[in-house]
């Protein structure tokens, strides 16, 4: 196995920007998440998806007999060629969630009276919106500022998502679901207007984008709220 490929995450404790994300990582090596070996099951549910991720976009990458012929048997209505064809205008993206929502949350070390669990929602000027993964927070605030008429193609790209040796290659929405570098969006997500949205970061770092998004778009922060139980 290659070196780079063992690496689960990288944190920069100097690095303000990324101090929640720094947090939510050394939390992993915390007492209660180590017994339950968390870190090991996460670590392999990001290295199993990198690998599924890397041998399907090898699957629909060039000319796959084998693909076109697996479509070929489940539209047999359509020529090998005009299969052929249809790929190379294919624009295929393959996502997976963060590795965070890939786990429940550690079971606590005593047990105590059932209790019912708390919705996850985020709350955008008094409306909520319930959430079930961690990028339905990041997209329902901008399909709120889509609604407001204060994210449209004529603002993209919107660059809000900067990191220590990232730069400003990389965007949070954009007309296609590229950033500024010509990469792929890791996980990209359409708006109700037709723009795309990375979501491919952790749950702290897709609600300080959304709040990132909201100061862009000139609107305060402050009347997004995150409701988001342990």
């Amino acid at each position: 196995m290659d070196v780079d490929e063992k690496l689960f995450r990288a944190v920069c404790i100097s690095d303000a920007e990324a101090t929640a994300y720094t947090i939510e990582t050394m939390l992993l090596l915390s007492k209660e998440k180590l017994a339950a070996d968390e870190l090991s099951e996460l670590w392999e549910a990001s290295f199993v998806d990198c690998q599924v991720q890397r041998a399907l976009e090898d699957l629909f990458a060039g000319d796959n007999a084998s693909l076109v012929r697996l479509i070929k048997k489940r539209v047999p209505e359509l020529k090998p060629s005009q299969i052929r064809q249809s790929l190379g205008r294919a624009d295929l993206h393959v996502g997976f969630p963060t590795t965070a929502e890939t786990l429940p949350p550690t079971p606590p070390a005593s047990e105590g009276p059932d209790t019912t669990p708390e919705m996850r929602a985020v709350i955008i000027a008094g409306e909520r919106q319930d959430c079930r993964y961690a990028r339905d927070i990041v997209i329902h605030v901008a399909n709120w500022l889509v609604a407001q008429g204060r994210l449209s193609a004529d603002d993209c790209p919107v660059v809000v998502t900067r990191h220590t040796g990232r730069g400003a290659d990389r965007c949070l929405v954009n007309t296609s679901a590229h950033h500024l570098d010509g990469s792929d969006f890791r996980s990209g997500e359409e708006l109700t207007n037709g723009l795309f949205i990375e979501t491919h970061a952790s749950r702290l770092d897709l609600e300080r984008y959304a709040r990132r998004l909201l100061e862009w778009a000139d609107v305060d922060p402050d009347i997004m709220q995150v409701r988001w139980p342990d």
